[in-house]
C-alpha cells in the first residue's frame, strides 16, 4: 500500500501542479486583458482631451484676432470718431516722485505742472490723430 500511496501522491502532485500552472496562466491572460482595456481608455482619453485642447487653441485665436482688430488704430478711430478731444487740465494727475528708468540711467523728477513740451506733444498726438482719421474717411474730428 505504500507504493500505492506514493503513486496516489505523485498523481495528486501533477494534477495540483498542472492546476495551479493554468491558474496562473488564466491570471496572467485576464491581467493582459485588463491592461490592454486601460492602453485603449487612457488613449480615448488622451484623444479626447487632444480634440478638447485644440478647440480651445482656437477659439483663443479667435478671441485673440477679435481683441487684436478692436485694438487697431483704424478701428479705435473709428469708435471714438468726433469725440477725440484733449485732456481737460482736471483729468491730469501728475506725480511729484523719482523715477528711475529701466538699465538705471539717470534719475529724473518728473514735473509737477505741464510744461510747454508736454503741451506740444499732446497736440502733436491729436493732429497725428485727426490726419489718420481724415484719412481712413471719417472726416473731420473736433
Amino acid at each position: 500500500m505504500n507504493a500505492a500511496m506514493r503513486i496516489m501522491n505523485v498523481r495528486m502532485g501533477a494534477v495540483t501542479l498542472l492546476t495551479m500552472t493554468l491558474l496562473i496562466t488564466l491570471m496572467g491572460a485576464l491581467g493582459v486583458v485588463w491592461m490592454r482595456q486601460q492602453i485603449t481608455r487612457s488613449a480615448d482619453k488622451i484623444k479626447y482631451y487632444e480634440m478638447e485642447l485644440q478647440e480651445i487653441d482656437r477659439k483663443k485665436a479667435f478671441v485673440d484676432t477679435r481683441i487684436a482688430k478692436a485694438h487697431s488704430p483704424e478701428n479705435l478711430i473709428q469708435r471714438i470718431g468726433n469725440r477725440l478731444v484733449a485732456p481737460k487740465s482736471r483729468q491730469v494727475v501728475w506725480v511729484n516722485e523719482t523715477f528711475r528708468g529701466d538699465s538705471n540711467v539717470l534719475e529724473q523728477d518728473l514735473p509737477t505742472a505741464p510744461s510747454k513740451a508736454v503741451a506740444k506733444l499732446d497736440q502733436v498726438l491729436i493732429d497725428a490723430v485727426k490726419a489718420r482719421a481724415k484719412e481712413v474717411g471719417l472726416g473731420t474730428i473736433h
